[in-house]
């Protein structure tokens, strides 16, 4: 799935709310460079109430992300952690989104 500008946007809201940092181009474990979107939380954060807290979210705001909840992955960073969802992308081209 293509995550639309306004999607985006929404999520970049729920990332603020949630002190969490959205990534629009993270390439994870097994995705042979392909680029997905992720949300970086702190080492404290309980990654599952997160992901609850986003679904919840998504399901008030924008039905069809959270059809792509299922596609959630979670690797450490040392750190942090970062919940990803690898099939959902978002394109940027040399740093700019197209």
């Amino acid at each position: 799935m293509k995550l639309t500008a306004e999607q985006k946007d929404l999520l970049l809201i729920f990332a603020d709310d949630n002190d969490a940092e959205l990534r629009l181009n993270y390439s994870g474990r097994a995705m042979y460079g392909r680029n997905c979107i992720g949300f970086v939380i702190d080492e404290y954060v309980n990654s599952h109430s997160f992901m609850f807290l986003l679904g919840v979210f998504l399901s008030e705001q924008d039905s069809e992300l959270v059809n792509y909840m299922d596609s959630c992955s979670i690797d450490s960073m040392g750190l942090g952690t970062i919940v990803y969802f690898s099939s959902i992308e978002f394109e940027i081209e040399n740093g700019v989104e197209v």
